[in-house]
């Protein structure tokens, strides 16, 4: 199949233009111009797709030399008009090949992306861009509340697709945008509102709920340290004392980093002497490389992670079933069924992270030392959980988690 190269590449003073197909690849000097190489690379990469969903024939020989011939120095139109030969499916891949993915919300583009692309391989195999219409999109949204994604999820994604389709228009398949008739989902602005059990109970006592609703009032919970004992102990019970999930939800309520976090952790990351843990995001960061900050171990976490140490000694501190790296999808149906019919079913990890800035704000940490901890990028967000007051913070986790 063909591979669609994103970017012309630099060469000497000059650029290049390439593309692969069938394991060959061709490459072609285009001049000095990088505006000149991008817009044939673009054309390339068009070209590329349509050969791939065979609206255009693939030559037996000289393909390299079609390809180049059709896309340099060549500025008329081609004879077939360009809205009756392009799939939804194929446009997606031509947004995705030309999108730049050096930043985090380029990665979450694409990410919508591929989520439409899946609907249209399921639904919508050999629809036509210029057919799409409103309909589409609101089966498209259906399917999507089906799969339990949130409202506020729902909007991005359609601000990405209304992204997609303008893209569409600047190449000439489209004249018009069909997202411009789309409706935004109606998003519940206390869903993720973090509240306590007591308060919960009062909610769901005063007013009557859908049982939707009643789920993602139940999944913001803030979670005190004795509600936090007893899910571990429920966890212990039902799955086991040495069940592999148990220091992982330990080590969630003692450090409130992230699941991604949490699951690229290797014991190079773990300093038992300086009683740190060195945790690598790319969240707080609008580049590519990851940021690493310093979570101190509270004396009950060091213990559990020793232990955990001492029963495995592979690279992954958490590995998955079979040694390799733990999946989300095998983490969290876990953690699901531990709390299942219980008191705290519905609650993700992310209460952990919540209850962990509000148990140190109890315990007197200053605002910008949680900040740094959970790895926030400003002061506002961290304020966003809670008020604090201030103190160490290395004194504040062991104070929070002492028994």
């Amino acid at each position: 199949m063909a591979k669609i190269k994103p970017k012309p590449l630099r060469h000497g003073n000059g650029w290049r233009v390439s593309f692969c197909l069938f394991g060959e690849k061709y490459v072609k000097y285009v001049g000095k111009s990088e505006h000149y190489a991008e817009l044939v690379q673009c054309k390339i990469n068009t070209l590329v797709v349509q050969m791939r969903y065979g609206f255009v024939e693939i030559p037996k020989h000289n393909i390299g030399d079609f390809v180049f011939s059709q896309t340099i120095n060549k500025p008329k139109k081609p004879h077939q008009d360009p809205s009756k030969s392009i799939l939804v499916l194929a446009f997606i891949d031509i947004y995705i090949s030309e999108i730049d993915s050096d930043s985090n919300s380029s990665k979450t583009k694409i990410i919508h992306a591929n989520h439409l692309k899946k609907f249209a391989s399921k639904h919508y195999q050999r629809l036509f861009i210029k057919d799409v219409t409103v309909i589409f999109f609101e089966r498209y949204k259906k399917y999507r509340k089906k799969q339990k994604v949130m409202a506020k999820t729902i909007n991005k994604e359609l601000y990405t697709f209304r992204e997609i389709f303008q893209c569409a228009i600047e190449k000439e398949y489209l004249t018009e945008n069909v997202l411009d008739h789309v409706k935004k989902e109606k998003e519940d602005e206390a869903k993720n509102i973090f509240r306590t059990t007591s308060e919960i109970k009062s909610l769901l006592a005063r007013k009557n709920f859908t049982v939707e609703e009643i789920k993602k009032i139940k999944r913001f919970r803030h979670l005190n340290r004795q509600e936090i004992k007893h899910i571990i102990r429920l966890a212990k019970e039902r799955l086991g004392e040495d069940h592999w999930i148990i220091p992982i939800i330990i080590t969630f309520a003692h450090t409130g980093i992230r699941r991604k976090e949490l699951i690229e952790l290797t014991w190079l990351n773990v300093d038992f002497t300086k009683e740190i843990l060195y945790v690598y995001s790319d969240k707080q960061s609008r580049k590519v490389q990851k940021v690493c900050r310093g979570v101190y171990m509270s004396s009950k976490l060091k213990a559990v992670l020793e232990e955990q140490k001492s029963r495995n000694k592979e690279r992954w501190v958490f590995p998955g079933p079979n040694g390799g790296q733990l999946s989300v999808h095998t983490l969290y149906p876990t953690f699901v069924r531990a709390l299942k019919d219980s008191d705290y079913e519905g609650i993700g990890f992310h209460c952990f992270r919540h209850s962990f800035i509000s148990i140190l704000a109890d315990n007197g940490a200053k605002l910008q030392e949680i900040g740094n901890l959970v790895g926030h990028t400003n002061s506002e967000m961290t304020a966003h959980y809670t008020h604090v007051t201030p103190e160490s913070i290395k004194r504040a986790i062991e104070n929070a988690f002492s028994d």
